[in-house]
């Protein structure tokens, strides 16, 4: 079953609901992608597990663009 991965910026996808501090990991490496030292773009990935979730907008996790490229090569970007 394919997962499908979205690309949008931090502040689009989650504005001032963060965690405390303004944290925000990647799954993958744990790296915060909030801090622009880590992620100068503040591009991130949101992954879905299948269609279902993509049509409800439940993700199932965020990643930086190196560890989506490296844990999901197949993964659909829409």
């Amino acid at each position: 079953m394919p997962v499908f991965a979205r690309k949008t910026t931090i502040k689009r996808q989650f504005g001032s609901r963060r965690a405390p501090g303004g944290v925000v990991q990647c799954h993958g490496c744990n790296c915060n992608l909030a801090d622009a030292a880590t992620n100068s773009g503040g591009g991130i990935y949101v992954l879905y597990a299948d269609k279902i979730q993509l049509k409800l907008d439940r993700q199932f996790d965020v990643y930086c663009r190196d560890c989506i490229t490296r844990s999901f090569p197949k993964a659909i970007s829409v």
